[in-house]
């Protein structure tokens, strides 16, 4: 599934789903090719998938959102109750974090 497509006969590209922002054109080709493909995979969607759910836990959203995942980088819980204000997990979220952590330097 492509979530944006280059409009024929036009360099504007049109946003395939609904609700997300549509990527400024100053975007170069290489970034919008990995945010298409973060786009269609599970990371995308791994916040929506337990953020209405009220059984899931603290622990939960270290994998399921940006916020709890450098909170487990860094031996911490997360407050759930502010859980509408956390992002999707992102390329960055979790290689620059990781590479932060090995370094000892996850904050």
């Amino acid at each position: 599934m492509k979530i944006f497509k280059r409009q024929r006969g036009s360099n504007k590209i049109k946003n395939q789903i609904p609700n997300k922002l549509q990527p400024d054109s100053s975007i170069n080709a290489n970034h919008l090719r990995n945010y298409t493909m973060w786009g269609a995979s599970v990371h995308s969607k791994a916040l929506g998938l337990i953020i209405k759910n009220e059984r899931a836990a603290s622990d939960c959203y270290g994998c399921h959102s940006a916020e709890g995942f450098a909170a487990k980088l860094q031996c911490k819980r997360i407050d759930i109750i502010k859980k509408e204000s956390f992002n999707t997990p992102t390329c960055g979220a979790s290689h620059a974090g990781r590479k932060a952590a090995a370094k000892g330097d996850a904050s």
